[in-house]
């Protein structure tokens, strides 16, 4: 697929919010991110981001409704502080509405949200309880786990649940 294939795409499946990450463009590209279908782009122009780019914090409006934006890419290494810090920096921005995505590089249920028949590979990483932690302060529940309660998920690519997690103040769906 090419970017307009993949940007039409987006636009038939009507959604409000779009993260990509890891495509690696420069600044100077990021036009050929753009569609106006899609709306607005928000490339990097974030109120908290970390050296290694794993954090990316903006404010976006939707309606009238300000939302704290988070997109990560977590680590598989130092999984405890990296939650430790992203809760902190969330609550440090005062925001109470708030939409975590990305890849989370772990697993929250290990009966429904990991399936390998390849008994070589070792068992993924479980979320650390820092994790749990801020998402309980934070009131987060896990969306796709909540609209999917009996799904399972797989490492298989061409199963339905996509890779990455997407988390939400439960109040904020209204």
């Amino acid at each position: 697929l090419n970017r307009k294939q993949i940007l039409s795409k987006l636009v038939k499946q009507n959604i409000d919010i779009v993260c990509l990450q890891e495509v690696h463009i420069k600044n100077q590209d990021k036009k050929y991110l753009e569609f106006n279908k899609l709306g607005k782009l928000h490339a990097k122009q974030s109120k908290c981001t970390d050296i290694k780019g794993r954090i990316l914090i903006l404010e976006i409006k939707i309606g009238q409704r300000q939302i704290l934006l988070v997109n990560i890419y977590a680590s598989k290494k130092n999984q405890k502080e990296f939650y430790k810090k992203l809760h902190e920096r969330i609550v440090e921005t005062g925001q109470k509405d708030i939409c975590i995505v990305g890849d989370y590089n772990g697993i929250i249920e290990t009966t429904k949200d990991y399936i390998c028949d390849n008994k070589k590979m070792k068992k993924r990483n479980i979320l650390p309880q820092t994790f749990f932690d801020m998402t309980e302060e934070l009131n987060l529940i896990d969306v796709w786990r909540t609209l999917n309660p009996m799904e399972k998920q797989s490492k298989n690519r061409s199963q339905i649940r996509p890779r990455g997690h997407m988390a939400y103040q439960k109040n904020i769906k209204n």
